[in-house]
């Protein structure tokens, strides 16, 4: 089973190749989002892409984040509990 989360994005424009230093900054905050064997996964944000290789955000883009629950992954020592991921 999954579970995803969704959040709205704010603001005007990212760069359409953004997904690394989306990375980088929700595993400063979400350390576990680093570890390869972690449940927690994520989806860049959504928007228009612009010719100018800009993402232009609009009122439906969002970010996504996915938990996988019930799997190998949830019960492995890497932050884990017996009830789920600590986050």
């Amino acid at each position: 089973m999954t579970l995803e989360l969704v959040f709205p994005a704010f603001g005007t424009f990212l760069p359409t190749d953004h997904a690394y230093p989306l990375y980088g900054a929700l595993s400063g905050i979400v350390p576990t989002f680093h570890d390869e064997e972690s449940p927690l996964r994520f989806a860049p944000n959504t928007g228009r892409a612009t010719p100018d290789g800009l993402l232009h955000l609009t009122e439906h883009s969002q970010l996504r984040v996915q938990l996988t629950c019930g799997s190998a992954a949830t019960s492995r020592s890497h932050g884990s509990t017996s009830n789920g991921v600590r986050l």
